[in-house]
């Protein structure tokens, strides 16, 4: 399957689609591996970069995206016991999980992130508000480390956190997790 584009310009084609110019210099920056020096650029001119912005190219390596087994394994028993009403049984299995994954790939993974947010939403049923929205923050961070900040699942990270404070009363002291609710 092929895709072709009929536009003329960048920004015929960030106008068409609703790309940001940002966005997408952002993606071809890290599917080509430049990188450009980090300053305001006027993308109202027809040239907004110079050779002088080109800091550097770094290979890009495409590879498999390998799962450690048991951290796998953890993470479906955990799954398992969850849906069997064992919830701090597939607490414990998480958490063991993400510390294998940490011990595997460091501590800023996108299937980290992923187990947060399970993580979050267990202690968000639980009635557990703190905890909640304590590691929705860090799934939220994550992915706008990761992912960057437009990406759907950082958006989308927002959400649960917003709604974890909405419904509930804690201290407002946590208020500054959520993205200004």
């Amino acid at each position: 399957m092929s895709i072709s584009f009929s536009s003329n310009s960048v920004t015929h084609m960030c106008t068409t689609c609703g790309v940001s110019k940002v966005s997408l210099l952002r993606e071809f920056c890290n599917k080509t591996g430049v990188q450009i020096t980090l300053k305001d650029y006027k993308f109202s001119l027809t040239a907004p970069f110079n050779e002088g912005d080109l800091a550097c190219i770094v290979p890009v390596v495409k590879h498999t995206d390998f799962k450690p087994l048991e951290a796998s394994g953890l993470y479906e028993l955990a799954q398992v016991q969850l849906q069997s009403g064992n919830i701090e049984v597939a607490l414990d299995y998480l958490s063991e999980a993400v510390q294998l994954f940490a011990q595997v790939f460091g501590p800023l993974h996108v299937n980290i992130a992923n187990f947060y947010k399970v993580i979050a939403q267990i202690h968000h049923a639980l009635g557990d508000s703190k905890l909640a929205i304590s590691y929705q923050h860090k799934t939220v961070i994550m992915y706008e480390r990761l992912l960057g900040v437009d990406h759907c699942s950082s958006i989308s990270a927002y959400f649960p956190t917003k709604h974890a404070k909405m419904s509930s009363n804690f201290d407002t002291s946590l208020g500054h997790y959520c993205c200004g609710a």
